[in-house]
């Protein structure tokens, strides 16, 4: 690929493919609901754990919803900046859009 190219992804081609997004899309709207900004989900407890304290799930997930075929759900306009904590609260990464 060169440099700037860009490469979208059509997103599930079939049913095994289908049901991987939708175990993707479950575990996010957990981690959405019981540990939004912090870095890692503990399913068991629904409590989270930070490692570096940066929301590290969502920066991780950005590229995964990419090649799932969730292109609406990447808010491109989210800036992070290493030096101080982003305010990522407001952020609603499956709706593109601020709460």
């Amino acid at each position: 690929m060169l440099s700037g190219e860009c490469v979208y992804t059509a997103g599930p081609a079939n049913d095994r493919q289908h049901a991987v997004v939708q175990a993707f899309l479950h575990a996010w709207s957990a981690y959405k609901k019981y540990a939004w900004g912090h870095d890692e989900l503990k399913p068991i407890t629904k409590f989270y754990q930070e490692w570096m304290g940066v929301g590290l799930t969502i920066v991780d997930s950005i590229d995964t919803m990419y090649i799932m075929g969730l292109h609406h759900g990447i808010y491109t306009r989210c800036y992070f900046n290493v030096c101080s904590k982003a305010d990522i609260s407001q952020l609603d990464l499956l709706h593109g859009t601020d709460k």
